[in-house]
Order: structure tokens, then C-alpha cells, then sequence
């Protein structure tokens, strides 16, 4: 495919209306793509079809499983949060970029169609951006933002397992989480969640009895009759008495799934527990032995992380001297 003329319209697209998000953002330069792909399609007021596969080529991107599932995380991304577009006559409008898509079964080779159906105002916006070069200078451009994405709700009860739980199993807990809130999906078998995290199936099984031990995730037995395969599903009846710890959709997304920011099985754990014991933001000032005791891990080991995630910046780390004159540590989120 010619990029020269995908970055042209990308440019006219975006660039001078200052659209949903930076202009840099994968999200985005997903979505373009489609619109891309699908800019004949728009002109006759049809869904817009097309494969993972074209939208790779199309970004350049390399052929692996994790570039297919950054591009699906991306479409759900839009079909989730919202946008907010400026109108004429101080009006606003505030809308799912993507309406609705249609995902299709087993795309082993990320070459089945996709269909999705995009906002009618977005829509209009597009046609005029690159049917007609003057639009731009003869019409004021939207204003658009994205707006209020979609938290993720983790009860309090969770992190007071931590001590017994392994890396891996926390990791999984958060990408099953992360799974089902962007596919509206809470029934999962074993193939859909090893092709959303990537995770081996030995890999999977032996985390996943971490996890069904403390009953945080049920297991319904499938059936050899039938030949249906087991259920996983996160246990809703965790208590909430002792409050929950918010999390944005993206975070989660970026310490698991983002190449720049992700984090390992133990970078997830600790992180997480900061995130638990400031509440989502703020700061904590806990001792890192103490910090190692509640969720099984050695004090030099609690040194090394947070340093680590501090360099990536998910924390900020800084030293004080305590009341006993001690160097103390203070973690900011």
C-alpha cells in the first residue's frame, strides 16, 4: 500500500482539527487506518470492512500475535470511551467514535473481515477532510476530546492476598479484568484468554489454580460429551464492604500489553499494591521491608522494583529522613 497517501490523509484528517487524541497515539493512527481502508465505503454510507492484517500493513507494524492484539485493543478502545466534538451553534456532541464492529470467529491468519460502524458525525467530518481541500480553510474545525475512560473496579478484598499469590497469577487476575471489561465478555474459555494475554497454556494452567484457590476465579467444568471446553470467570462475589481501588483502562493495558511501559509479573504485583494502599493516587510511605512482608517479598527485592518503577515512570520514588533520622522511602503515584 502507498503510505505517502495514508500519511496525506492522515494529516488532513487530523492534524488541524486537533481530533480525540496526540496525534501520535496508536489508538488513533488505528482508527485512521480503518477510515483509511474503509474511505470508499464512507462515501456510500455502508459499514466499513477490512482485516487486522491490511491495517499491520498499512501502519508498518511487524507481523506477530501482539501487534494483532494492540490493533483489536485499539478497536475496543474506541467502541468504549467517548469523544466530545465541539458543533455549530454552541452545541455538543458526545459519542462512541466506533458504534459498533463485528469480530469474526477463529482469525487464525488475522485475515478474516471485520465490519465496524462509525459515528455519523465523525463520518461527515471525514468526507469533507479529504473530498473537498478547502474545508479546512472555509469551516471552522471540531474541537474533540476523548472523555472519562472507563475505570476498572479491583475490591480491596484481592490485595489482601497478595502474600500468597505468585506474580504471574496477580498479572493474569488484572489481564482477565482488562479482558472482560473491553470485550463485555465474562464467560471465558481457555483459548480466549490465552490468545488475549499470550500466556502458554501450561503456563495458564499452572497460574490459574493459584487463583482458584483463593476463589477469585471459578472454574465451571465444560462437558467431554459435548466437547465444550471449561469456564473461567472472575468471582463477582468478592466483598466491597472494604472498598475497591479504581484503575484506568490504559494503565492496565500499558503494564501488560504496551512494549515501552510493560511491566513483569513482579513490576505488576508491587505497582498494584502502591496503587491499593494510596488508593489509585497519591502518596504512601511504608518501609520496604514492610512493604515486602504484606506481599511476599524480600526488602532489597521491594528496593530494586520500585526503582525500576520509577525509571518507567509509573511512580515517582523519593528518600526523607524519618524521626529517627533514618533514610526513608516516599512513593508517590
Amino acid at each position: 500500500m502507498d503510505s505517502t497517501i495514508f500519511e496525506t490523509f492522515y494529516k488532513k484528517v487530523w492534524d488541524k482539527s486537533n481530533i480525540l487524541i496526540d496525534a501520535n497515539n496508536f489508538n488513533l493512527k488505528t482508527l485512521t487506518a480503518i477510515l483509511f481502508l474503509g474511505r470508499h465505503q464512507i462515501e456510500l454510507g455502508e459499514e466499513i470492512t477490512f482485516n487486522l492484517n491490511k491495517i499491520r500493513e498499512l501502519l508498518g507494524l511487524e507481523d506477530s500475535i501482539y501487534t494483532y492484539h494492540r490493533i483489536e485493543n485499539a478497536i475496543f478502545y474506541f467502541k468504549i470511551n467517548f469523544y466530545k466534538c465541539k458543533l455549530k451553534n454552541n452545541r455538543e456532541r458526545i459519542a462512541h467514535a466506533i458504534k459498533a464492529f463485528e469480530k469474526p470467529m477463529n482469525d487464525i491468519n488475522f485475515e478474516k473481515e471485520w465490519s465496524v460502524e462509525i459515528d455519523s458525525v465523525l463520518r461527515e467530518q471525514i468526507l469533507q477532510s479529504y473530498s473537498n481541500d478547502s474545508f479546512f480553510e472555509n469551516d471552522e474545525p471540531f474541537e474533540c476530546e476523548l472523555i472519562n475512560s472507563e475505570n476498572i473496579l479491583i475490591p480491596n478484598q484481592f490485595f489482601s492476598y497478595y502474600h500468597s499469590l505468585s506474580g504471574g497469577a496477580v498479572k493474569l487476575y488484572f489481564s482477565i479484568k482488562l479482558q472482560e471489561q473491553l470485550t463485555r465478555n465474562e464467560k471465558l474459555r481457555i483459548d480466549d484468554i490465552v490468545e488475549f494475554t499470550s500466556i502458554s497454556k501450561p503456563a495458564f494452567y499452572r497460574v490459574i489454580k493459584n487463583l482458584i484457590q483463593f476463589d477469585l476465579i471459578r472454574k465451571h467444568a465444560g462437558s467431554r460429551r459435548t466437547q465444550e471446553k471449561a469456564i473461567y470467570r472472575i468471582n463477582k462475589n468478592l466483598k466491597f464492604n472494604n472498598g475497591y481501588t479504581s484503575f484506568e483502562i490504559e494503565t492496565i493495558n500499558n503494564m501488560i500489553n504496551n512494549t515501552e511501559k510493560k511491566l513483569t509479573d513482579g513490576e505488576i504485583k508491587i505497582y498494584s499494591y502502591l496503587c491499593y494502599l494510596t488508593g489509585g493516587k497519591g502518596e504512601i510511605k511504608k518501609s520496604q521491608a514492610e512493604i515486602g512482608r504484606l506481599i511476599g517479598r524480600e526488602r532489597n527485592t521491594i528496593s530494586e522494583l520500585t526503582d525500576i518503577l520509577h525509571e518507567k515512570g509509573y511512580i515517582i520514588k523519593e528518600t526523607y529522613i524519618g524521626e529517627d533520622n533514618q533514610t526513608r522511602c516516599c512513593y508517590i503515584i
